[in-house]
C-alpha cells in the first residue's frame, strides 16, 4: 500500500501544479483527506512505513493549494497550520539534516506556512503551534540550504511583525543566535559573490533571503534590549552589519554610478542624431517610463532595500549604551556619510530617514575613539541639507542630531 500512497501523492501534487484546477479540489472535498493523509504519514516519518515522497508531494500539493486568499481560509478551518507544524517537528526529531528529500519537504512545509501567515486569522494557530520557535530551529540546523532558507526567513519576517510571534521567537537567545549566524553566512557568501546575486555558494534570492532576515532581526530589536545587548555585543553581531552594510552600499553606489553611465551614452547618442533627438523629445513621459522599469527591474531596488533593512536593524541595536560605544569606535561606521549624502542625491526618502535615525541614536555617544564625531563636518554639512527636507520626522531626526552632536566642543567649534 505505501508503493500506492507515494503515487497517489505524486499526482495529486501534480495537479495542484495548475491553478484552474484549486476550484476542484476544494470543490470535491479532497483537500480534507489530503490534511489527514499529511497527518497520519507525519506520524510515520522516520520509521520507514511511508515513503519519504509521498508527504513530501502532498505537503507540495497543499502548498500549491494555499495560494490564494480564499484558500487560506478553507486550509486554516481544516487544521492545515498545525499539521504542518507536526511535520516540521517531526523532521526535526527523526532526521539528520542534509538529506535532500527531507529539505524538499521542509521547502514545501515553509512555503505552506508563509502562505498561510498572510491571513491574521491563522495568527493564533501559529503561535499556539509553536511555529516561529520551530522555523528558527529550523534556521539553525540547515543554514547552508538557500532555497529553504529563503522560504522559512519569509515566513519569519511577517510573523515578527506581531508581539505574540516575537515572544515565540524571544523565549530561547538561540533562535535570535540562529538568524544572525544566517545573515553573517549568507551575508559572507553574498559579498563574495560577483554581483550580489549569484555564485557557486549565493543562491539566486540572495538578496531577498538578507532582506527578510536583517527586517525580522530589525522587528527582534525594536523595543528589546536583550536581543540588543546580544546581537550587538555577545554574539559580536555589530560587526556583522556593519561589514554587510558596507558591501551592500559599495554595490548600490556602483549600480547608480553604471545607471548614470548609460544615460549620458543614450544622451551622446542622441545628441548626434538630430531628428531621433526631437522624436524622443515629444515623448518625454514614454521615456520616463521606461526608465523607472529599468531600475524596477534591476537589483538597484533590491540593494536599496537590503541598506534600509540593515540600517534599521543598526539604529535599532544602537539604542543600547553598550552596543552604541561600540560602534562608533569601529570604522567601518564611517559608511553612514556616504549613505547620508547618497540618499539625498538619489532623493531616496526612505533611505534618507533611516540613516538620519541611526546618526541620530549614534551621536548620542561621544565615547572616544569615535569614528563619526571623526566625521562631524561632513555628516553636519548633510544633515543641514536635511533639515530643508520636506519629510517632517527626517527633519526632527536631523535636529536631534545636531542636538547631539552639539555637546562636543569641537563640533560647536565648526564653521
Amino acid at each position: 500500500m505505501p508503493k500506492y500512497e507515494a503515487a497517489v501523492c505524486k499526482v495529486l501534487f501534480q495537479l495542484t501544479k495548475a491553478s484552474r484546477n484549486d476550484e476542484a479540489f476544494f470543490d470535491a472535498e479532497a483537500v480534507a483527506p489530503m490534511v489527514a493523509l499529511l497527518e497520519a504519514q507525519t506520524r510515520q516519518l522516520g520509521r520507514g512505513a511511508v515513503p519519504l515522497d509521498a508527504p513530501l508531494h502532498l505537503a507540495g500539493a497543499l502548498k500549491n493549494l494555499s495560494s490564494t486568499e480564499t484558500a487560506q481560509a478553507r486550509l486554516g478551518t481544516l487544521g492545515t497550520v498545525s499539521v504542518l507544524c507536526d511535520v516540521l517537528r517531526a523532521c526535526q526529531r527523526e532526521f539528520e539534516e542534509g538529506q535532500n528529500e527531507v529539505t524538499q519537504l521542509l521547502t514545501h512545509v515553509s512555503g505552506a506556512l508563509r502562505n498561510l501567515a498572510l491571513s491574521k486569522a491563522h495568527h493564533k494557530q501559529l503561535a499556539a503551534c509553536g511555529a516561529p520557535q520551530l522555523l528558527c530551529r529550523l534556521v539553525g540546523s540547515h543554514v547552508v540550504h538557500s532555497e529553504l532558507m529563503y522560504h522559512a526567513t519569509r515566513v519569519l519576517a511577517k510573523l515578527s511583525l506581531h508581539e505574540s510571534m516575537r515572544q515565540g521567537i524571544n523565549s530561547d537567545s538561540s533562535h535570535v543566535a540562529a538568524l544572525l549566524k544566517l545573515l553573517d553566512v549568507k551575508g559572507a557568501e553574498w559579498s563574495a559573490s560577483e554581483d550580489g546575486s549569484q555564485s557557486a555558494s549565493a543562491s539566486p534570492q540572495a538578496t531577498a533571503l538578507l532582506v527578510r532576515v536583517a527586517f525580522t532581526l530589525g522587528n527582534l530589536t525594536a523595543s528589546n534590549e536583550r536581543n540588543r545587548v546580544l546581537i550587538g555585543v555577545q554574539l559580536n553581531g555589530g560587526a556583522a552589519v556593519l561589514r554587510l552594510l558596507n558591501c551592500a552600499h559599495s554595490r548600490y553606489a556602483q549600480q547608480l554610478e553604471g545607471q548614470e553611465k548609460v544615460k549620458e551614452d543614450d544622451n551622446l547618442r542622441g545628441e548626434g542624431k538630430e531628428s531621433e533627438g526631437k522624436e524622443s523629445e515629444g515623448k518625454e513621459d514614454e521615456g520616463k517610463e521606461g526608465d523607472e522599469k529599468a531600475v524596477a527591474g534591476s537589483t538597484g531596488e533590491e540593494l536599496e532595500e537590503l541598506l534600509v533593512k540593515l540600517i534599521r536593524l543598526l539604529a535599532n541595536i544602537s539604542i543600547s549604551s553598550e552596543v552604541g560605544h561600540w560602534l562608533v569606535s569601529a570604522a567601518d561606521v564611517s559608511v553612514l556619510p556616504e549613505l547620508l549624502n547618497l540618499s539625498l542625491r538619489r532623493d531616496r526618502e526612505e533611505l534618507l530617514l533611516n540613516v538620519t535615525s541611526a546618526v541620530t541614536n549614534l551621536s548620542f555617544y561621544t565615547g572616544r575613539p569615535n569614528h563619526l564625531f571623526a566625521l562631524a563636518q561632513p555628516l553636519c554639512t548633510a544633515l543641514l541639507d536635511v533639515l530643508l527636507h520636506p519629510n517632517e520626522e527626517a527633519v526632527a531626526e536631523a535636529a536631534r542630531a545636531f542636538g547631539n552632536f552639539s555637546r562636543d566642543p569641537e563640533v560647536s567649534a565648526l564653521k
